[in-house]
């Protein structure tokens, strides 16, 4: 599996990677519980490298402990987004539409589309670290604050249109 020789690949370059499961539900694949006990079991990792649930923290407290990490890279949108707003490197997987939109045209941060690194895993692998390279670790709530600017400009414009007589 394509994931599993990512994560070989960053271990074999020296990265430390620590696994934080957002997804519980579910008995498949979708389940980062259940995936993460394969790569335990094929030797990948170590159980001491998955922490806990972090659905029981707070906010305030993931963004802590993310903040304690040198960067993330994930496949998932939700977990990207919190490493932003905590302000550290973060590279995104994306494998669908809100995958590729949300750290686009929110964050101002080309993901690496999934399929691209499906063809090759050594070129992904460079793809990442230069991507972590020249991702800001900082700035997050600017970047979030510039975004939200420009779409409050494009609501207005939508909304004028739609009182104007013309309509859509």
């Amino acid at each position: 599996m394509f994931i599993k020789g990512l994560i070989s690949k960053l271990i074999s370059k020296g990265y430390k990677p620590v696994f934080i499961p957002s997804v519980y539900y579910g008995t498949g694949r979708e389940n980062d519980i259940a995936f993460y006990r394969e790569l335990v079991n094929e030797r990948i990792i170590t159980s001491t490298q998955i922490l806990g649930k972090v659905t029981s923290m707070l906010p305030s407290e993931v963004s802590y402990l993310l903040k304690s990490f040198y960067a993330m890279v994930s496949t998932r949108t939700h977990p990207y987004i919190l490493a932003r707003v905590a302000s550290i490197k973060a590279m995104h997987l994306a494998y669908e539409h809100k995958g590729i939109g949300i750290p686009l045209h929110t964050f101002h941060h080309k993901p690496i589309p999934l399929l691209k690194c499906l063809k090759s895993i050594d070129d992904c692998v460079h793809e990442v670290i230069s991507g972590l390279e020249q991702s800001q670790n900082s700035g997050s709530l600017r970047e979030i604050s510039t975004a939200r600017e420009h779409n409050k400009k494009i609501v207005k414009t939508i909304l004028e249109h739609l009182t104007s007589n013309d309509g859509f």
